[in-house]
């Protein structure tokens, strides 16, 4: 019976211990799945923080590196857009004591700049110094190859590169651009390596700030500005933007806890890594707390509403940080007011909003240079600095007050402020009532004015800045001491622009255009075939050549329609080609065309219905097609070459030749550019390059043929160096598709 009863109490006893593991294990589950759901979320929390850390630092990397580039282009403009240095650069003897203590030995002690060198306009070394010591000439030599492409870009050179930093002439400022010099200065500013150093580089025309001041010349000196990324340029990169450890090197050495952006040039040649120590606020925030989070469950919660409350201080600091490399990188170090690149986004924004009325003052200091020359820079910039302050003190509060470089200030007034422009200049002249005591010295300054203004018209803030710029050169150039509004009368040149433009519209409907054609041989001087060529003849300007026309047409979207006009008299040309000599008919592509997704098929039906064969239309791209690597693209000249048409790339060598873009675009042709045939006689180089690019096609299976021959010496060059077809005056001059094509005797 004992036993009878002590059964059921084991058993409940054995069921206890049951329960209680079980309680047990179930306890350690849910505290075990508490500590792997906190550790996880402290551990994703952390890894969150530290990326958004790094992607932020590098973003600000980036941008430091962009405006270091347009701010080396700025401080050069000081000396380089200077009536005094531009006449001491072109007198026949020249100072060049004195071109090395007012241009390179202050650029290194205001900018630190590592060099600098002054060339004539022939791009002969006038003055070459290295961190504000003369050197000698042979530097320069060493390394002006380094620089070749910059010094033909900056005098109008073909094939350079237009980038977000650039001013070149005769070309319209890049998509993008944040140059923040003046109309004046022409130049071309890149990162390149130089001597096997990766460099800031800024090659400018020296010119005069005053127009006439020296008499107009076919071609100015030059200066060219460098600074090393590897020196004091990376302390300031640091310093000003809080990089830790900040360091470049050629390849990415960057060990554990650091980071490394990779920086190329324009060109696509790499130049190494900036590597620096990100700051890490994730990391350092789990070296605090994981050792808290151990000490027990009864803890978790108020350990987790600490970590976030230590991520969101970590992040608003971060934030803060940002903020302030952001000012720095807005705003002028010299005045502390915005810079161009706030003018022109704030600019942007008003503009945007087509209600609000917008006026934009350029603002001018008069005679500024002559501050400088006589009571030296630092007596410029305390001019600069209270000229500033008394802006500030006649200022409603309600409107943007910007300092664009040297000596030259914006004012964007934007609704009601805008239509009270004119007493704003009122009170700008005012503030020059009273003298300047700069260094001791009471000085009288005053200020020439532009001012633009919108009028709820859709305009953009280039065209509103340009605007008031012809406006303030309008005012200089009445006497100075004025202010003086944009009136439509002071752009003529807009005004030719947009007739021929109109004119262009008309052209198609009115028959202007016209077809010729220019053959092309080969080595037996047997006629394969011509090229044809677009001529606008205008009634009144005459013959216009493509190079006027063409880029207009690309700009307004008219090279669709002119496009046709061309492919459908080619098409019909091509069925009666038998009567000029037979071959095939070469057709010229722009860009703009082969990104029309029916553009191959519209080819492909305009031969159908012709009856023209493929094998009687060979159509020529550029490089730059080539560049324009989208999908559409690819996919027109895949459908051409599939069926049957022969695809050329013209031009082949001036631009971004590139063995990458011929295995992605394949063709059966390219052509040499006339430019290396032009030389092909006199120079070695150009021989070789010739022979270079007939041993690259050779290796490819194609076609090679050379434009621009003219002589019986350059067409027995070029069939010794392998090229297949010919093409240029020696043979046919071009000519409008109803005449006679005659061989050259």
């Amino acid at each position: 019976m004992v036993k009878a009863l002590l059964r059921p109490i084991a058993l409940g006893t054995e069921g206890a211990r049951r329960l209680s593991r079980q309680l047990t294990r179930a306890t350690v589950a849910i505290l075990g799945a508490i500590v792997i759901v906190l550790a996880g979320g402290l551990w994703w929390a952390t890894q969150w923080s530290d990326e958004v850390s790094v992607q932020r630092q590098e973003r600000v990397a980036w941008h430091a590196i962009h405006v270091a580039l347009d701010e080396l282009a700025l401080q050069q403009e000081a000396v380089a857009i200077w009536d005094e240095s531009a006449a001491k650069m072109v007198a026949p003897v020249r100072d060049t004591d004195w071109l090395f203590d007012n241009t390179a030995l202050w650029l290194f002690n205001m900018f630190q700049h590592d060099e600098t060198w002054l060339l004539d306009e022939h791009d002969r070394p006038v003055l070459v110094a290295v961190r504000g010591q003369r050197v000698g000439a042979e530097r320069f030599w060493r390394l002006r190859q380094d620089l070749s492409s910059l010094l033909s870009s900056v005098r109008g050179g073909p094939g350079g590169i237009l980038g977000p930093h650039d001013r070149n002439p005769g070309r319209p400022l890049s998509e993008g651009s944040t140059v923040r010099t003046t109309a004046r200065a022409i130049h071309d500013t890149h990162l390149i390596a130089i001597g096997g150093r990766p460099a800031a580089a800024s090659v400018m025309l020296i010119k005069p700030s005053t127009e006439g001041y020296v008499g107009q010349r076919a071609a100015w000196p030059v200066m060219v500005s460098i600074r090393y990324l590897d020196g004091p340029f990376m302390r300031e990169l640091q310093s000003k933007n809080l990089l830790d450890g900040a360091r470049f090197s050629p390849r990415d050495t960057s060990r554990k806890g650091e980071t490394s952006i990779y920086i190329r040039d324009a060109w696509e040649k790499p130049l190494g890594y900036l590597i620096w120590r990100p700051e890490l606020p994730g990391r350092r925030i789990m070296g605090v707390l994981l050792p808290a989070t151990f000490v027990g469950l009864l803890m978790l919660g108020a350990l987790m509403f600490m970590l976030l409350g230590r991520l969101k201080h970590t992040l608003v600091e971060r934030g803060a940080l940002e903020a302030q490399a952001r000012h720095l990188a807005f705003h002028d170090t010299l005045t502390s007011l915005p810079n161009r690149a706030l003018l022109t986004e704030r600019l942007q924004g008003a503009l945007a909003e087509r209600s609000h009325d917008v006026s934009l003052l350029l603002i001018d200091l008069d005679r500024f240079k002559q501050v400088n020359d006589t009571l030296g820079h630092l007596a410029g910039d305390q001019l600069i600095q209270e000229f500033a302050g008394r802006l500030r003190a006649t200022s409603s509060g309600r409107e943007t007050i910007a300092r664009l470089g040297g000596d030259e200030f914006a004012i964007l007034l934007c609704g009601e402020e805008a239509s009270r422009a004119s007493d704003r200049c009122e009170t700008i002249h005012a503030v020059f009532a009273k003298p300047f005591d700069l260094l001791g010295k009471s000085v009288h300054a005053s200020a020439s004015i532009g001012a633009a203004r919108s009028l709820g018209e859709a305009i953009d803030a280039t065209e509103l800045m340009r605007r008031a710029d012809v406006a303030l050169y309008r005012a200089k150039a009445e006497g100075r001491h004025c202010a003086r509004v944009f009136r439509p009368r002071m752009d003529a040149a807009n005004t030719r622009r947009a007739r021929l433009e109109s004119d262009l519209r008309a052209a198609l409907h009115c028959n202007q255009f016209e077809l010729w054609g220019q053959v092309e041989v080969d080595g037996q001087r047997r006629r394969l075939g011509e090229e044809l060529l677009l001529r606008w003849k205008h009634p009144e300007l005459g013959l216009i050549p493509p190079s006027r026309f063409l880029p207009i047409a690309e700009e307004t979207g008219l090279i669709i329609p002119i496009g046709d006009w061309v492919l459908h008299r080619a098409i019909q040309g091509a069925s009666r080609s038998s009567e000029r000599g037979g071959g095939f008919t070469a057709i010229n592509l722009s860009p703009a065309q082969l990104r029309d997704e029916t553009f191959a098929e519209r080819v492909v039906h305009h031969c159908r219905t012709q009856a023209v064969s493929p094998d009687q239309l060979e159509f020529e791209i550029t490089e730059r097609t080539l560049l324009d690597d989208s999908r559409t693209t690819r996919a027109s000249l895949q459908r051409l070459r599939e069926a049957g048409f022969r695809v050329a790339l013209d031009d082949f060598g001036t631009g971004y030749s590139s063995l990458n873009y011929l295995r992605r675009f394949t063709v059966d042709k390219i052509k040499v550019d006339r430019s290396f045939v032009a030389d092909i006689e006199r120079s070695a180089e150009a021989r070789a390059i010739v022979a270079a690019i007939a041993s690259l096609g050779r290796a490819l299976g194609l076609t090679i043929a050379a434009e621009g021959v003219e002589t019986v010496q350059q067409e027995e060059i070029l069939l010794l160096a392998g090229c297949d077809q010919l093409q240029g005056h020696l043979y046919s001059k071009a000519a409008p598709l109803d005449e006679k094509l005659m061989f050259a005797a």
